[in-house]
């Protein structure tokens, strides 16, 4: 089926030929504004055949230029309509139903149509309310379910996600290291201590080729990269209540690299550290149970804290990326700064760093 690649060229035809009824459709905006590297808008369905859904969220290309040229430099897009279309059905967690996606990968273009979630609860990371003890938990579980169905898959399942070795995921490690001056150059730096803006000024020059030599190559698992809460509906009292969307960064890799993420972008300092051990033991726990059998908790530890450092990259990324005009944003960028640096600091990375 050929398919439109921008909002203006969605067709009553081309909705009926998805969904297999006649139906008329209305737009209505949404995602607008800084932070979406896409444009996306709710769509308002109306058809006599009952199995058409009300609405429906579209996702396409963004118009603007400079956000286009982001997501066609490391095929984001095209990359996430892939997963949706060739492995969200076979991936054991919630993702948005999806009604059709597919990319046009010469041009870099795509398009995905997908449920709306928006009947379902969110949990924003600039909020006074952090996830609950069992959220968090509940997180640990679909990571694990996850990790576990992809554990040492072949490459071949997923050629769209990026692998260590890939020349995109050598591009992304690479701006993320030349983005480092930015922030150590910049006001920012007096949000962290002493001891975490000597060990800052270390990573303009250490932490790109760093990271790339420490990257595993063995029992990689297919992993999110953008794991934070931001990408999460929740739908309480549900057997499985989290539901997990933004597959633009699906890639190779440890799974504890999405766990030190998670734990470590949305949770003040003090919570993260009462929760930590929990949320690794479960996580591990539910590996185990979903069939992984040549992974030790010691090991998980050692992984862990080696994400930790890793998923410092979000913060030279939002340095270049996010729009500071905004209230919000001030406020994300420096609860990302402070818990980041703060859990990289407790699990020892300064001395990682060294040995690496």
């Amino acid at each position: 089926m050929s398919f439109p690649t921008r909002l203006e060229d969605i067709t009553t035809e081309w909705l009926s030929e998805v969904f297999g009824a006649d139906v008329t459709f209305s737009m209505a905006a949404l995602g607008e504004g800084p932070g979406y590297v896409s444009d996306m808008t709710r769509i308002n369905l109306a058809s006599k055949d009952s199995s058409v859904p009300k609405t429906a969220i579209v996702k396409v290309n963004p118009s603007f230029e400079g956000a286009n040229e982001i997501a066609k430099r490391y095929a984001l897009f095209e990359r996430e309509a892939l997963f949706y279309k060739e492995a969200a059905n076979d991936t054991p967690v919630r993702t948005p139903g999806v009604y059709f996606a597919d990319a046009d990968v010469a041009n870099a273009r795509g398009i995905i149509l997908m449920e709306d979630c928006s009947h379902l609860e969110t949990r924003p990371s600039v909020s006074e309310t952090p996830p609950t003890a069992d959220e968090i938990l509940s997180v640990m579980n679909s990571a694990a379910r996850l990790h576990a169905h992809w554990w040492s898959r072949d490459y071949s399942e997923c050629p769209w996600a990026m692998t260590p070795d890939d020349e995109l995921y050598q591009t992304f490690m690479s701006d993320c290291a030349s983005g480092w001056p930015a922030f150590t150059e910049s006001e920012l730096m007096g949000l962290l201590t002493p001891e975490a803006q000597a060990f800052a000024k270390r990573l303009p020059t250490e932490f790109g080729p760093k990271m790339l030599k420490a990257l595993a190559r063995d029992r990689l698992t297919l992993c999110h990269l953008d794991f934070h809460i931001d990408n999460m509906f929740f739908e309480p009292g549900a057997d499985d209540p989290v539901v997990l969307f933004d597959w633009a960064g699906a890639h190779w890799g440890r799974g504890t690299n999405d766990i030190a993420y998670f734990l470590g972008f949305v949770l003040d300092p003090e919570i993260r550290r009462a929760v930590e051990v929990a949320a690794l033991d479960h996580y591990h726990e539910t590996l185990v149970a979903n069939g992984v059998t040549d992974y030790t908790r010691d090991e998980l530890t050692t992984d862990y804290r080696l994400g930790v450092l890793f998923a410092l990259w979000v913060v030279p990324i939002a340095v270049a990326n996010l729009d500071m005009s905004s209230d919000y944003a001030k406020r994300l960028i420096s609860n990302v700064i402070t818990n980041k640096f703060s859990a990289a600091l407790d699990h020892g990375a300064s001395q990682i760093l060294d040995s690496l």
